[in-house]
């Protein structure tokens, strides 16, 4: 069960930054570079759950 859970988590932490995407295209050259991090933070998120739900 704790597997299928991170994989849902997983699962949402790579779909959130493709929500993002297209504000990033319309975002404003000053705040362009933090939501560039913000959508890296949440991707790596979802790398670190995919390997917790890969058992590695």
């Amino acid at each position: 069960m704790e597997t299928a859970a991170n994989g849902a988590i997983a699962a949402a932490y790579f779909i959130i930054p493709l929500t993002l995407l297209p504000l990033l295209l319309k975002a404003k050259r000053d705040i362009w570079l933090n939501l560039l991090l913000l959508i890296l933070f949440i991707f790596s998120c979802g790398v670190g759950h995919t390997l917790s739900a890969m058992n590695l």
